[in-house]
């Protein structure tokens, strides 16, 4: 009987630090061509890390700008460019924070304290605030709508 470990399984619930959810659990086929196509080419020019990472998640975010522009396929609804660019830009800011703190005690301290699920509710409460900016457009652009084609959704009226 195969048995799955739920909390191992989901990005958000086995990651730590916003730099670990980013850089070693979500879309890692993506990750990878980031980092060889963006990140390692700015450390080679710059070898600043927070420079390459802050570029790099700047690429992601234009790259998400240009998947939706390509998606929208509805002309009654226009995009907000920017926004993506700006929830990707926000999360480096986050792990800019983290690479900086993370040698102060205070950090050392708690990280060794805070049990897992209060580290991943922290780290989805620093990004809960802008999740808007990201996912309004496939929300408003009705992108979501088209998945309930093979995901049958059933409504019940009572």
């Amino acid at each position: 009987m195969l048995k799955l470990n739920f909390r191992h399984q989901n990005p958000i619930f086995s990651s730590k630090s916003p730099s670990e959810f980013w850089g070693k659990r979500w879309n890692l086929v993506i990750h990878g061509l980031l980092k060889r196509g963006v990140f390692k080419p700015s450390m080679f020019c710059t070898s600043s890390k927070v420079f390459a990472m802050v570029n790099t998640f700047f690429v992601s975010g234009v790259l998400h700008e240009w998947m939706i522009h390509i998606m929208v396929t509805n002309e009654s609804y226009n995009p907000k460019y920017g926004y993506s660019t700006m929830f990707f830009l926000s999360n480096a800011l986050f792990i800019a924070i983290e690479i900086f703190a993370k040698d102060t005690k205070v950090i050392s301290l708690a990280s060794s304290f805070i049990p897992q699920p209060l580290a991943t509710a922290l780290i989805v409460c620093c990004v809960l605030p802008i999740a808007h900016w990201f996912a309004d457009d496939y929300i408003n652009s009705g992108y979501f709508d088209h998945m309930t084609y093979a995901f049958p959704i059933f409504h019940i009226k009572s």
